[in-house]
């Protein structure tokens, strides 16, 4: 008695071979690929599969997709949301990363550069490297940036 193998949805090749993702287009397997392998950038991953002029818009229609959402639950292996954030929940999320001293720097800079696209200011294309606050400032850096977005 042969005992049928399950793919693991945990890396790509086994990904490839769920049900869901042959119902998805072309377009949208190579947006899956980008995004999953660019570590969740969706503005990278629409970069490498689209030349629309809204690249934000893109990757949030894809990502709101059922199929895509549960694809990329079995990849991960999580039950959460993985659709963009609004800006409060974003706002929020960086707060908690500010507050948390183990959050590393990359983790932080995908979060603020999703924030400042939601708030209509891009990141600096060059410039120093950018410096953790102390934790003592934490509350004074949350405080100027909700007093930023009320003017």
């Amino acid at each position: 008695m042969t005992e049928e193998v399950k793919p693991d949805y945990k890396t790509l090749e086994g990904l490839k071979k769920h049900p869901m993702y042959q119902q998805l287009t072309d377009n949208q397997r190579l947006f899956l690929i980008a995004y999953i392998e660019s570590d969740g950038n969706r503005n990278l991953a629409t970069a490498k599969v689209s030349k629309t002029a809204r690249p934000d818009l893109y990757a949030i229609r894809n990502l709101r997709l059922p199929n895509i959402k549960a694809l990329l639950v079995a990849y991960y292996g999580k039950t959460e949301d993985v659709t963009p954030l609004n800006k409060t929940e974003l706002k929020q999320m960086l707060v908690a990363r500010l507050r948390n001293p183990e959050c590393s720097d990359r983790t932080f800079i995908l979060l603020l550069d999703q924030y400042r696209s939601l708030v209509g200011t891009k990141a600096p294309r060059t410039g120093p490297e950018l410096v953790r606050p102390q934790v003592d400032t934490i509350d004074t850096l949350v405080q100027q940036i909700e007093a930023q977005r009320k003017q």
